[in-house]
């Protein structure tokens, strides 16, 4: 082997071992190690009133999102959200707005439920909680 394809194999796994140094491991984030889905902060739009709220994302749906806010189970209506900020991989990451396919499926990703959930369930986790129907944010 010659000099100049040892450097290059030398260099490789130099870069390589590096490479899977860098970033956050499983660990060091909490929708990995617990079951709670990511935290999020919302802030959305209703009747002309701005409102911020805090809790747990619960299910990234195809018309908005299932949060576990403290009064009880909200969907936001995408349309409703100005301002959203999450914890991922990385740190925290701030969207204006849910509007993109692949923004609803990063926050899909992130939540306690990723591949959704039936309406049954929906009723499941509002009778243990107490809560007669989901609470709904509409712009």
């Amino acid at each position: 082997m010659s000099i100049r394809t040892r450097r290059c194999v030398i260099a490789a796994i130099v870069l390589t071992s590096i490479g899977c140094q860098m970033g956050n491991t499983p660990g060091e984030f909490a929708p990995a190690t617990s079951p709670q889905g990511t935290e999020v902060r919302v802030t959305y739009e209703r009747a002309g009133r701005s409102t911020d709220a805090s809790g747990e994302l619960i299910e990234a749906r195809a018309d908005g999102l299932l949060v576990l806010l403290p009064r009880g189970f909200t969907r936001i209506d995408y349309d409703a959200i100005s301002v959203i900020t999450f914890g991922a991989p990385g740190g925290s990451q701030r969207l204006q707005g849910v509007r993109t396919a692949e923004e609803r499926q990063r926050l899909a990703q992130l939540s306690r439920y990723p591949v959704g959930l039936t309406d049954d369930q929906v009723a499941r986790l509002l009778q243990a909680r107490g809560q007669e129907r989901l609470i709904e944010v509409d712009p």
